[in-house]
């Protein structure tokens, strides 16, 4: 198993629409292409509390970029950026890591 780790630093005051949107949106998209969604978090400290964390798991790495690129060229996902971001844009910045466990971690 590998897992993918995604830390978005959104515009301010649009944490919480970014949230709906994965609730509502992302994370049942990418579960249909093959995606399995271990956690999405927001941050406590105020020095990230523009930040959004999630994290996905796929069989390897072929299997996350299959279902990323699926995911990218489903029309479903361009309607859904569309739609939420009539507000205003959501994502400032993100970062992306393809995370391997080591042999003794408990979340293999």
């Amino acid at each position: 198993m590998i897992y993918q780790l995604r830390i978005f630093k959104d515009y301010p005051g649009r944490v919480e629409a970014h949230i709906e949107r994965f609730r509502n949106h992302t994370c049942p998209l990418l579960e249909k292409h093959g995606a399995q969604i271990v956690g999405l978090w927001t941050c406590l400290d105020d020095e990230h509390k523009h930040q959004v964390v999630f994290m996905a798991a796929y069989q390897d790495m072929d299997a996350m970029r299959a279902a990323t690129a699926a995911f990218a060229a489903d029309p479903e996902q361009a309607t859904m950026v569309a739609d939420s971001e009539q507000d205003g844009r959501i994502i400032e910045s993100r970062e992306n890591l393809m995370l391997q466990p080591v042999d003794f971690s408990p979340l293999r």
